[in-house]
């Protein structure tokens, strides 16, 4: 089965804000428990968390620091 870019795109934000409304994290601690939730089902490659983080920046729903 193969999953649209747009529907990964926007499950891999949804992912990220919900763990960051927890408690403030790296990107390293988001994917890990992403994967352990998932039980090694879904990792994300570090080239999709880190532009999933700049757009998350750039439209104001995160800040970094």
């Amino acid at each position: 089965m193969t999953i649209a870019s747009d529907v990964i795109r926007c499950d891999t934000k949804t992912s990220i804000l919900k763990h960051l409304l927890k408690k403030d994290s790296y990107s390293y601690e988001i994917n890990k428990s992403i994967l352990e939730k998932t039980k090694g089902l879904y990792e994300l490659k570090e080239a999709i968390l880190y532009t999933a983080f700049r757009r998350l920046e750039q439209s104001g729903a995160i800040t970094s620091y």
